[in-house]
C-alpha cells in the first residue's frame, strides 16, 4: 500500500486509461479500500512480517487469532493480538 491513509481519488481526474485499466491513484485507492474491508489473512503472526496501515485487521488462519495494527504504515511491528 502506498498511502498512510485511504484517500478518495480526485473526481476531477480520470479514473481509467482509454483501454479501461485503472490509473495509479484509482488502483491504489481500490487496493487500500479492499484491504480495509477484508483485512489480511496469513499463516502465523504478522509481527515483523506484515506492514499495513494503522487499524488493519489480520487473521492467522492456522489459529484463528485476530490481530490489529496499532502503528502507521512503514513499521512491520505494532501488531496487537485481540
Amino acid at each position: 500500500m502506498s498511502n498512510k491513509r485511504t484517500v478518495t481519488p480526485n473526481r476531477n481526474n480520470a479514473y481509467t486509461f482509454p483501454d479501461g485499466k485503472p490509473r495509479d491513484e484509482f488502483y491504489n485507492w481500490m487496493q487500500n479500500v479492499t484491504i480495509q474491508i477484508n483485512g489480511i489473512e496469513g499463516e502465523g503472526s504478522p509481527v515483523g512480517v506484515i506492514d499495513a496501515v494503522r487499524l488493519t485487521m489480520y487473521v492467522n488462519i492456522l489459529t484463528n487469532d485476530i490481530w490489529i495494527k496499532r502503528t502507521p504504515l512503514g513499521d512491520n511491528t505494532g501488531w496487537q493480538l485481540l
